[in-house]
């Protein structure tokens, strides 16, 4: 994507930048450079132009990473950095000595796809603030002694599909305010290595979405999804509860001890194979505006949605089970004397091979011959919005 700018506003903004700020494309020279610039957005190939200048800002317009000269210069001549983009340059490693850039406060190394590793030393760049890391597809963990960085308080990772856990100590961060997904390590294979669920407890600085992945591996569930401690999380605003295949039995465990903030504007639980109660904590949800129920799950029928007022989207789907989208009608059988859904816009039933109605009839209508039209079966889905 191209934006084309007035020569007006480009000159204007030429003018406010000074010569602390430059843009270079390949056709610029070592001339161009003036010897105050700190700013600089430039193809890779152009870096050496910036030798022994003091760099506080260096981003990309194109070019590649991958050869070892480009990071030898940027790590013994760019001393200075406070800002530093890497992202989609197919960076696929992350020098040991990166730690040297100690004044460094963004890093963002996004949309590195064949990135896997980031190194120990990365914990050591102690001024760090934000370390992007969106779109590391082969990303399978993030640095050991992850707790060194006190002042971290954004850390993307959303897409980061390969995550296998959590590093130990991630817990202190708590000045975090994003955390894009915490990733249960499956069958405990790293070790001690590995955060708990219990880390999140301290992070009540987290906002914007949050994805916890792996929950039914949690060993000592109802211990560790109270100590997760959301209910807290007053900041947050979309939640993500995902279990995995493959993983142990749930029967015991509940998502009772799961409860989030009542501020909440979006929840999704995907997987969930325990007891087919739903949590009693679901009526305090009253901001939820997107709600998404996504199985293989054991619910019978599930909650009153629809006296959610700011509800605006709602998807139920695989919920093979699923007879009844509620278990009573509204008080006294008046289903018209209560809103519903007064703020729905999309309305989303698919795989739900066994619901018979919305409403579960009551038991003196069960012996009734019943030809009201009320009943349906959806095995495929359907999709409606308003």
């Amino acid at each position: 994507m191209t934006f084309k700018m007035h020569d007006l506003m480009h000159d204007l903004s030429e003018t406010v930048a000074g010569r602390e700020s430059s843009i270079l494309d390949l056709k610029s020279s070592a001339s161009e450079v003036d010897e105050n610039c700190r700013h600089v957005s430039a193809d890779f190939s152009l870096i050496p132009l910036f030798k022994g200048k003091k760099l506080r800002t260096l981003l990309k317009i194109s070019g590649g990473c991958s050869k070892k000269k480009f990071w030898d210069f940027i790590i013994s001549d760019c001393r200075s950095l406070r800002v530093l983009e890497f992202n989609n340059v197919n960076c696929n490693i992350v020098p040991h000595s990166i730690h040297k850039l100690q004044h460094l406060r963004y890093f963002d190394l996004s949309r590195n796809r064949s990135l896997k590793i980031l190194p120990k030393s990365t914990s050591k760049i102690q001024n760090l603030q934000v370390l992007k890391l969106d779109g590391c597809w082969d990303l399978v963990e993030l640095p050991k002694k992850i707790e060194k960085l006190v002042n971290l308080t954004h850390l993307p990772c959303e897409n980061c599909d390969s995550l296998t856990h959590m590093p130990r100590g991630i817990g202190k961060l708590t000045s975090l305010q994003t955390l894009s997904q915490f990733v249960v390590d499956k069958r405990g294979s790293h070790g001690a290595a590995a955060a708990g669920l219990s880390e999140l407890s301290g992070l009540n600085n987290l906002r914007g979405k949050l994805t916890i992945k792996n929950l039914g591996w949690v060993k000592d569930a109802k211990h560790e999804f109270r100590a997760a401690n959301l209910k807290e999380k007053q900041h947050l605003q979309s939640l993500v509860l995902e279990w995995s295949d493959g993983a142990g039995d749930d029967e015991e465990k509940s998502l009772e001890e799961l409860q989030p903030h009542s501020n909440l504007k979006e929840l999704k639980v995907k997987g969930w194979r325990g007891n087919a109660k739903f949590p009693s904590w679901f009526s305090l949800l009253t901001n939820l505006a997107a709600i998404e129920i996504q199985g293989p799950s054991k619910f019978k029928h599930l909650p009153s949605f629809a006296q959610l007022t700011h509800l605006q989207r709602l998807c139920i789907e695989k919920l093979t089970e699923l007879e009844y989208m509620e278990n009573s009608e509204p008080s006294g059988g008046r289903r018209g004397s209560e809103p519903f859904f007064p703020s729905l816009t999309s309305l989303r039933l698919m795989q739900c091979p066994n619901l018979k109605s919305w409403w579960r009839k009551r038991q003196i209508d069960d012996h009734n011959n019943n030809d009201n039209g009320t009943d349906t079966n959806i095995n495929h889905g359907i999709s409606l919005s308003f």
